[in-house]
């Protein structure tokens, strides 16, 4: 190390204060990587329907009619439930996905398809879904391409705790009246959370 001394003479007591400069000693180079994970949000679902839902007895009559939603009185409502940990991005929106079979033959695009078989089964029936209803008087979820996306929440929204609701009712879509038989009604949703 290369010292230099400064000294000054200050006051008239004559104190001598002294400096020392250094000049930078020589050292070698370390490099740190500082490294962090970042997880969104995570929600898990649950439903007030998860053993299924029974729904009753209707009457073959009721189907004799053009619109597509008349079995409204034969169908029932049932929440999602959405219990969420940690924050969501900010740019994402919350939605639920809802998957099954569709029924495509009768035109409508609306009905998730009878998945009772034999003998015993109903014929040209099927479900109609409806979000953010208790009633049935929602739009039928379009099942031309499953699963389809519902939103339930704006980007970034915390969306722990929300209830989704759902409405699920018979239906005999564009089918004719005259082709549908009495019988059993049986189909399978799935419901996910996502975020797009």
């Amino acid at each position: 190390m290369n010292e230099r001394t400064w000294q000054w003479l200050a006051g008239s007591a004559g104190m001598l204060l002294s400096l020392a400069l250094a000049s930078p000693a020589q050292a070698g180079s370390a490099a740190m990587v500082v490294t962090q994970t970042l997880t969104k949000g995570t929600c898990t679902i649950d439903s007030t329907a998860t053993a299924g839902i029974a729904l009753g007895d209707v009457k073959q009559t009721v189907f004799d009619s053009n619109d597509i939603a008349a079995a409204k009185s034969a169908g029932q409502t049932f929440a999602v439930n959405l219990n969420c940990t940690g924050a969501p991005n900010p740019s994402d929106t919350n939605v639920l996905k809802i998957g099954g079979t569709a029924d495509g033959a009768d035109g409508s695009h609306k009905l998730f398809k009878n998945l009772s078989t034999g003998g015993s089964a109903a014929t040209h029936l099927g479900f109609l879904l409806t979000a953010n209803d208790t009633s049935g008087t929602g739009v039928p979820l379009d099942t031309s391409s499953l699963p389809v996306s519902v939103d339930v929440g704006g980007a970034g929204d915390n969306v722990d705790g929300r209830a989704v609701n759902f409405y699920v009712m018979p239906s005999k879509g564009n089918y004719a009246y005259k082709d549908v038989t009495a019988g059993a009604l049986t189909t399978t949703l799935t419901f996910t959370w996502d975020t797009r």
